[in-house]
């Protein structure tokens, strides 16, 4: 897709750089929230730079997340952000933690960045008539879902694809308005961790790849 939008002056180069992605698709996720009337939602990968995002603005718009990390200390760093719920899926027993939260909360949709394995857990642990949003392939590249899941429980998957959810330009709009109004009030901010002139871009890569929490690597043309 194609979109311009003004880099107003609280915004800043690196984060303007950053804002088309991650931004953008918090906004588009809380939007399908708003449309499908979502008061509870499980999202994977909470720890990224989206899932911290996420916990920020998910309250705003009166929706409470299941955060999902693999990491102990992500459940500080969570929660030191505002989350209120987070499970540590590395942790014994979490599955007995996550199954009460189910039953507590009715969760209505699942966005997941993880699929494989442990996506296809979640979504068999999901509420009949929920929806899981597959955006992102970190723990394999297939959902293994049992027929009864759904055909009696009625349960939906789907992709989840920030091109196809604002190809809509009343969508695209108000989720670009929201996400200008965000990064200028600083609710959204993207941590930079490295920055690599762009005839580095290999080393930049491997970077990426070797330190996917820590934040984002950008690119940086040495004459600008």
């Amino acid at each position: 897709f194609k979109m311009c939008f003004p880099l107003l002056d609280p915004i800043d180069y690196e984060q303007g750089a950053c804002a088309l992605i991650n931004p953008l698709t918090v906004e588009a996720m809380m939007l399908e929230c708003s449309e499908k009337g979502y008061k509870t939602i499980v999202h994977s990968g909470a720890s990224s730079q989206l899932g911290r995002m996420m916990v920020k603005i998910a309250p705003r718009h009166r929706v409470t997340v299941i955060n999902l990390v693999r990491r102990e200390e992500n459940v500080k760093l969570l929660k030191d952000l505002g989350a209120t719920i987070v499970v540590d899926t590395a942790a014994e027993g979490w599955e007995d933690v996550f199954a009460e939260l189910v039953e507590q909360h009715h969760p209505q949709a699942f966005f997941d960045c993880v699929c494989g394995d442990m996506g296809s857990k979640i979504v068999a642990a999901l509420p009949p008539n929920s929806t899981t949003y597959g955006y992102g392939a970190l723990g394999g590249l297939n959902y293994s879902v049992s027929i009864g899941d759904l055909a009696f429980q009625s349960k939906t998957i789907r992709g989840f694809w920030l091109n196809t959810e604002i190809a809509n330009p009343t969508r695209a709009i108000a989720a670009a308005t929201a996400m200008i109004t965000n990064l200028v009030m600083g609710v959204y901010r993207t941590e930079v961790v490295k920055r690599f002139s762009t005839t580095q871009y290999k080393e930049a890569m491997q970077f990426a790849k070797e330190n996917m929490s820590a934040g984002k690597v950008l690119l940086q043309n040495p004459n600008f």
